[in-house]
């Protein structure tokens, strides 16, 4: 039980921060999962803080306010890993030591 408690973390985790198929294959913006958007996101901030020009503390708010955006957009791209995370937890250890070479 604890191998396949480690092996479907691992997968899920896989799946759930999987992007480029998604980017490759599909043109719809609606059909685009998270880890896309989230990655277009970031993407166009910091272009947007590059081509603004913009000077003083205009720039330095624009650049730490994408900071922050892209932080909290990550912290809640996670949130469902993190959720599932202490489910499994107590077979996640044992089920390393089983799965390791052991010399």
């Amino acid at each position: 039980m604890p191998i396949l408690a480690v092996a479907f973390l691992m997968y899920a985790v896989g799946y759930w921060n999987s992007w480029f198929a998604a980017s490759i294959y599909l043109r719809s913006e609606s059909k685009y999962p998270l880890q896309l958007i989230l990655r277009n996101i970031l993407l166009s901030t910091k272009i947007s803080a590059k081509t603004m020009n913009l000077v003083g503390p205009e720039a330095v708010y624009q650049e730490e306010n994408a900071v922050y955006a892209e932080g909290s957009c990550i912290v809640l791209a996670t949130a469902p890993m993190h959720m599932l995370y202490p489910f499994i937890q107590k077979n996640f250890v044992k089920g390393h030591m089983i799965g390791a070479i052991k010399g």
